[in-house]
């Protein structure tokens, strides 16, 4: 009974936790700014903005736009690194389509290494020695003698 009383309080409150974060980005800059960043270094495409300004009914001024693009321009450069590209190769994780030319080369040589590396991981899994392991196939069900 605790957990069901415990679910419908979290189902009923987090609208307006959403409802209050959103109505912060609203109308500050600053907010902005640091919305397009944290987007932008987890992959996120610069078009979650008009999903963002349509929860501000659409009252996102040009200043602010200006802020989460300059925002979401310092998340790419930390985004678009050997590293992500590395830990995305490992994880087997296709790369977002949102670095620049110019540094592409890098999340991909990242993304390469990172892929190479996993597949090692797995081959040497899959090649140990599995003496003692036998499989049971094709073997009928005991009567419980």
């Amino acid at each position: 009974m605790k957990k069901v009383i415990a679910v419908t309080v979290l189902l009923c409150t987090s609208p307006f936790a959403v409802a209050s974060t959103n109505s912060a980005t609203c109308g500050e800059s600053s907010q902005w700014q640091d919305t397009g960043f944290e987007l932008a270094s987890k992959g996120k495409a610069a078009t979650e903005f008009y999903a963002l300004a349509k929860q501000c009914n659409g009252s996102v001024s040009k200043s602010e736009e200006a802020a989460f693009v300059k925002g979401y321009m310092a998340g790419i450069q930390t985004f678009c690194n050997y590293e992500n590209g590395f830990e995305l190769g490992k994880e087997n994780a296709s790369v977002p389509n949102i670095c620049p030319k110019s540094m592409l080369d890098e999340i991909a040589q990242g993304y390469k290494d990172g892929k190479a590396h996993q597949d090692r991981r797995l081959n040497d899994i899959l090649s140990t020695d599995t003496v003692g392991i036998v499989p049971r196939y094709n073997v009928p069900f005991s009567s419980g003698r």
